[in-house]
């Protein structure tokens, strides 16, 4: 799964959130290595992947799976998983959005500080 041709430009706050929670079941190296390139994947919008709207929206699929069974396969309860998957949906939203060309920031300490900022209006 390692793209090694992916540059890294520091780490998104949707790295960030996935690092805090693989991080507490294993490795802060393999968290990472996990992190980024879900980072990527869910974020593929952000960081440029795919060519067209189907394309991006194959990677952020298959970047929410894999954060999905990864997440089952580390956490037992089945709270912590929904947890860790609603920020992982919101954060996929969010680069939908950015797809359509509303500038989305998110606060790195928490998803829910996201603000969407568009022509038309503006969300907090």
């Amino acid at each position: 799964m390692m793209n090694h041709s992916v540059k890294n430009y520091g780490r998104s706050a949707l790295e960030d959130y996935i690092m805090t929670w693989f991080s507490k079941k294993m490795s802060k190296r393999n968290a990472h290595r996990l992190a980024n390139e879900l980072g990527h994947l869910i974020n593929s919008a952000g960081y440029g992947y795919g060519d067209t709207i189907e394309e991006r929206a194959m990677f952020r699929e298959t970047g929410t799976r894999i954060a999905e069974y990864i997440i089952g396969t580390l956490y037992d309860d089945p709270e912590d998983r929904k947890k860790f998957m609603d920020g992982i949906i919101d954060y996929a939203r969010h680069d939908i959005l950015r797809e359509k060309g509303a500038l989305v920031q998110s606060n790195i300490e928490s998803i829910s500080n996201a603000r969407i900022l568009s022509k038309d209006a503006c969300i907090s």
